[in-house]
């Protein structure tokens, strides 16, 4: 039921095969995004640290401007600065949003809300969709409205 030009999946190397076809079978399979987070994040501590995050990609949408490297580079949020185990830095997320020249934005799975800090700050609409109301109520308080004193 989804109509989107663009779908991205953050997932782990263990789990993107899984991600990977259950995409498959509903939009066209663009290719494969490496995060590079610059340091190790969550794993095993007697393995090496991963310091990358994968980010499958889809749809039928183009991206905007010039044509960039599938390696991105942006720090991950440092562990003193997450409200969530998994948080997103907002910079990544501008950068995705506004390179697929998305007005629209769901996120399903937004955590403390990072996508949605991101698509307001770009001008985009955007719906998020968190189990966890702890969360929710996190992701509520990033993305009220300021009010100017006049």
């Amino acid at each position: 039921l989804l109509k989107a030009r663009h779908v991205l999946r953050f997932t782990r190397w263990d789990a993107w095969p899984d991600v990977w076809g259950e995409l498959g079978q509903w939009f066209p399979l663009r290719g494969l995004l490496v995060w590079d987070k610059g340091s190790p994040g969550m794993g095993d501590l007697d393995h090496w640290g991963p310091s990358y995050e994968l980010i499958a990609s889809a749809g039928h949408g183009i991206i905007t401007g010039p044509r960039d490297s599938s390696i991105l580079r942006f720090a991950g949020v440092p562990p003193n600065g997450r409200e969530h185990p998994t948080a997103k830095p907002v910079p990544l997320l501008s950068y995705l949003i506004d390179k697929l020249g998305a007005t629209k934005v769901l996120d399903p799975f937004m955590g403390s809300g990072s996508t949605l800090v991101a698509a307001k700050a770009l001008g985009s609409k955007a719906i998020g969709i968190e189990i966890e109301e702890r969360y929710c109520e996190i992701a509520a308080k990033r993305c009220a409205q300021e009010v100017l004193a006049l």
